[in-house]
């Protein structure tokens, strides 16, 4: 049907609405959602990205005793469910991540989905999604993959997994880690909190412009 013949039937602005209409039940039609994400019952952020691992840097006191890198908890501490991250400039850097052994959900197409809301970053700070993939023994066998923290807000990192895949390394991946690496090498790091995390099925943020409320959308797969 051409634009024309709509126009000659409902004249412009309901030809524009009919098409507006048309264009929202075509994208219904191809996209499954979740109306109720403000009452759903969500992990705490602690829960999400469970580990935590601390190296000292540069200028950390020799006189002063590190302790243990694995959940030393001094860097980021858990306040009400939240990670809290201070460190002092040149004083070390935090990762805060989870650990995986199987393949994400199929419906992510082979890939992680992990969100985060983060607070109180800004440019010149040096925060970041990490990816670490490991052998059966815990050997290190991938290059890290990474993806820059610029802001505060919601983020998402959807790096490939590889468990079990066959790859250019002599060893097969079997486990791996994602979540947040963040330094004080450059700069104070001061009240950076990790206030909401997610690891899941990949779902998209839409918010409703009548009701000012969010939803979460995706687009169905091709088994539907």
């Amino acid at each position: 049907m051409s634009f024309g013949y709509l126009l000659e039937i409902f004249g412009g602005t309901g030809a524009v609405v009919l098409g507006i209409g048309t264009c929202i039940w075509g994208f219904c039609k191809t996209h499954e959602f979740k109306y109720d994400y403000d009452e759903e019952d969500k992990q705490d952020p602690v829960d999400v990205l469970n580990e935590e691992w601390e190296n000292p840097g540069e200028n950390f006191s020799i006189e002063e005793n590190f302790g243990s890198n694995w959940k030393r908890l001094k860097f980021a501490v858990q306040d009400e469910g939240k990670w809290n991250i201070n460190i002092n400039k040149k004083q070390g850097d935090v990762f805060i991540y989870t650990k995986k052994d199987k393949a994400p959900p199929k419906c992510n197409n082979g890939k992680h989905f992990l969100r985060v809301n983060i607070k109180n970053v800004t440019r010149d700070m040096k925060v970041k999604f990490v990816h670490k993939c490991f052998d059966i023994s815990y050997n290190q066998i991938h290059d890290n993959n990474h993806k820059d923290i610029r802001r505060e807000g919601v983020h998402n990192f959807e790096p490939e997994c590889i468990i079990d895949l066959q790859n250019n390394h002599e060893n097969v991946v079997k486990k791996e880690q994602l979540g947040i690496h963040i330094t004080g090498n450059y700069k104070d790091i001061k009240n950076v909190i990790i206030d909401e995390a997610y690891y899941g099925e990949k779902w998209s943020f839409r918010k409703l412009c009548c009701c000012r409320r969010y939803i979460l959308c995706r687009r169905k797969s091709n088994e539907d």
